[in-house]
């Protein structure tokens, strides 16, 4: 599960830093031709990411209640 919260986390860092950089307009001309797909990483990153955060929550309680 670790292994795929990483995962979730490189798509918010991959899809969130071409907005950084085109908020500075650095990069913007490209942002614009590909904004929509690191929209879409971004936003696939972070649900991604809050399932998996709350999946590992629920099973360190579970596990927590068991010893």
């Amino acid at each position: 599960m670790k292994r795929l919260n990483n995962f979730f986390f490189a798509l918010m860092i991959i899809g969130g830093i071409p907005m950084v950089l085109a908020f500075f307009d650095i990069g913007r001309s490209f942002y614009d031709n590909y904004r929509w797909w690191f929209l879409g990483l971004l936003w696939t990153g972070v649900i991604g990411n809050w399932i998996t955060e709350r999946k590992i929550k629920k099973q360190r309680t579970a596990h927590t209640r068991l010893s």
